[in-house]
């Protein structure tokens, strides 16, 4: 009884005891669950392994027999229509047998890799899904909300690109595809000016005429044996070198397009920012380029093009230069890259009006960043919303999955057997969902009899294609967009008038290391030129101020296009036959291996308002060598003159700048090389 009288009740329940097992004993079971725990684990282990392995091989072999099915349907059925570069015969001879196969093997592997980018969103998703949130389960749970799997529905597009995201944040954890640098842009100019001291010391001294080239040179430097003038039968004469320190980069600093008229010319200036990206010329890009030009034009006003760089590097972690593996992984899957945020910086910089109209353009990672723009989802920092953008201009892009802005005109130039436009799974760019005017020109770049895929993903090859388009219209749509009509303005407009072009340079900070081209080089012994000793030896030359030579990658990271750039006092001697026939002489002893698509000459005249000739040398169809020289003002051009036996006068074509020299024999027989590199 308590106190008050009240009654009290005591609960039933007994009072909570606890065992204590001694030492041994709980270690002995314990031990028996690690055991059984093991065992379990690695059970599950072996199986999932065993499963993946079966997977793995059952897709492997699948993609084998589909690549080894398309090679065949294109051996022997598709190569009756196709007009490039061989058309369908009996292989009577193990040659022909072997360009019949090339064919096949080439112009399969777009069609395959379409395949493959589609199938691997259905086997691969899982798998990538999975590792993402078992590495990275925190910071995928913190990001989750800007992921477009919860953001949009689950359309095609949109599970491939959160599957492209989910592959970005799986590798990210072995410093693979992460790009969360900030990035500087800055005028090109100023850019080289404050990283080379030697190069804007040199961009300093270029545009004065007050001083004479002699006060560059220096004395006591011995010649280099040179092939005679055939002309003439003398040698060339020779002078000391105008660039003593023997500094790379500077003829390439100076030499720019001034004007972009027509869409050759646009993927040539594509190839020229390409080539910008690496200024020391070490073959390690150092920056991105994006080019603005300004036009205006007497009927529509001030028109703007805006032009991004390629990728650069195929190296899988980022580097210095934002136009990279990284990017191109970052922009088909719709995240923001550097290189898209240092082009809007750009784009502030160049004040471009919030009204004037403008042209976006790209060739393959310049067109898929233009093509972010062109959504109309990225605004300009510190100047306005967006961009008044009426026309999208791209070149082997996968750009198909794009959800481009209502309004926008776009036109997409496709090679039939390029693979790199149909890496977002779509095999043409009229395959999208988007609901604007678009105009997707499908062609057959020029293909040497035995090409190899470098030739179908390059710049220059589009260039050809792009010329096509313009010269040779007969399908009313396609005029429409390129001749516009009383209500809408052609996009023809924004390339006849006076412009002016400016280019600016995209670094990522924090980065100081430059990635290679590829991530691994195959070295070997070079043998007779080397271009160091060709570079020095054109800076002999008479009349040359500066050389260099170096190995342009605007393309695939195979692609092999050596060229060679010089600064001269007079146009004329520079672009005589001889000295023409000795550049390419050169060239083609660097590219002695073989296996380069082409050789290329770019030459500006200081003392000549700074005239500028832009020459290409290539294999074409039937196997001869074509020669296409654009010339930016009355300068007469002579085809190269053999130095051995007589061949077959070469056929002359004259389009506006432009003099093509196609040779039907080889015209560099008897100078010790010939042009079988290309």
């Amino acid at each position: 009884m308590s106190p008050d009288g009240a009654a009290s009740e005591v609960g039933a329940e007994l009072p909570v005891s606890i065992v204590k097992t001694s030492g041994v004993v709980k270690r002995f079971f314990v031990a028996i669950g690690l055991v059984i725990l093991a065992a379990l684990w690695l059970a599950l282990g072996l199986l999932m392994f065993a499963l993946v392995v079966v997977i793995g091989a059952l897709v492997g072999i699948g993609f084998l027999l589909w690549w080894a099915w398309a090679v065949l349907v294109n051996a022997y059925f598709g190569l009756r229509h196709r007009k490039y570069p061989v058309s369908f015969r009996f292989p009577r001879s193990p040659a022909w047998a072997r360009l019949v196969l090339n064919d096949a093997v080439n112009s399969s592997v777009g069609t395959t890799l379409a395949a493959a980018a589609r199938g691997s969103i259905l086997f691969l998703g899982p798998l990538i899904f999975t590792l993402r949130l078992f590495l990275g389960w925190r910071s995928w749970r913190l990001r989750r909300s800007r992921t477009s799997v919860v953001d949009l529905p689950l359309r095609g597009s949109t599970l491939f690109r959160a599957t492209l995201r989910a592959l970005i944040d799986v590798g990210s954890h072995w410093h693979f595809f992460a790009d969360g640098y900030e990035e500087t842009t800055s005028r090109y100019d100023g850019w080289l000016a404050s990283s080379f001291a030697e190069i804007g010391a040199f961009l300093a001294w270029w545009p004065q005429t007050a001083r004479a080239v002699e006060d560059y040179t220096v004395e006591g430097e011995a010649p280099f044996p040179v092939t005679p003038d055939a002309a003439t039968d003398t040698r060339m004469r020779l002078q000391p070198s105008p660039d003593p320190r023997g500094f790379p980069g500077l003829a390439s600093a100076v030499i720019r397009r001034r004007r972009i008229t027509s869409l050759r010319d646009l993927y040539q200036s594509a190839r020229e920012i390409d080539d910008m990206c690496d200024p020391n010329l070490d073959d390690s890009p150092d920056c991105a380029v994006v080019r603005v030009v300004h036009t205006t034009n007497r009927a529509w006003g001030d028109l703007w093009m805006v032009q991004v760089s390629s990728t650069q590097s195929w190296h899988p972690r980022a580097g210095k230069a934002p136009n990279d593996l990284t990017a191109d992984l970052l922009a088909v899957s719709g995240r923001e890259s550097s290189l898209l945020r240092g082009t809007l910086a750009a784009i502030a910089e160049a004040k471009i009006p919030a009204d004037a109209p403008v042209l976006m353009s790209g060739f393959s990672l310049g067109g898929l960043v233009a093509a972010q723009i062109a959504t109309g989802r990225y605004p300009i920092p510190g100047v306005f919303s967006t961009l008044r953008i009426e026309h999208l201009i791209t070149a082997g892009s996968p750009i198909a999955r794009f959800p481009v802005a209502e309004g926008i005109r776009v036109l997409s130039l496709e090679h039939r057997i390029d693979p790199v436009h149909r890496l977002d799974g779509r095999p043409r760019a009229t395959d999208t969902e988007s609901v604007v005017p678009w105009v997707t020109v499908s062609a057959g770049p020029p293909l040497p009899p035995d090409y190899t895929l470098g030739h179908t993903h390059q710049a220059p090859s589009y260039a050809e294609t792009g010329q096509t388009f313009a010269v040779e219209l007969t399908d009313p749509i396609a005029q429409d967009y390129w001749n516009g009509n009383r209500e809408v303005m052609g996009a023809c407009e924004y390339f006849s008038g006076r412009q002016v072009l400016t280019d600016f340079a995209i670094v990522r900070k924090g980065v100081s290391v430059p990635r290679p081209a590829v991530p691994v080089y195959v070295q070997r012994a070079e043998e007779g030129q080397t271009r160091g000793r060709l570079r020095a030896f054109l800076r002999r030359l008479h009349g040359v101020i500066a050389a260099d030579v170096y190995l342009s990658r605007s393309g695939f990271p195979t692609t092999r296009s050596w060229s060679v750039d010089l600064l001269v006092v007079d146009l004329d001697e520079a672009l005589s036959p001889a000295r023409r026939r000795f550049t390419y002489v050169g060239l083609l002893a660097v590219a002695k291996s073989g296996g380069a698509i082409a050789i290329s000459i770019r030459i500006m005249a200081r003392d000549q308002q700074n005239g500028y000739v832009a020459a290409s040398l290539q294999r074409t169809v039937d196997g001869a060598l074509r020669e296409d020289i654009d010339v930016e003002g009355d300068l007469r051009v002579e085809p190269l003159e053999p130095l051995g036996a007589l061949v077959e006068t070469p056929v002359v074509q004259v389009v506006g700048a432009r003099t093509t020299f196609v040779y039907a024999g080889d015209p560099f027989a008897g100078s010790g090389r010939d042009a079988s590199a290309l």
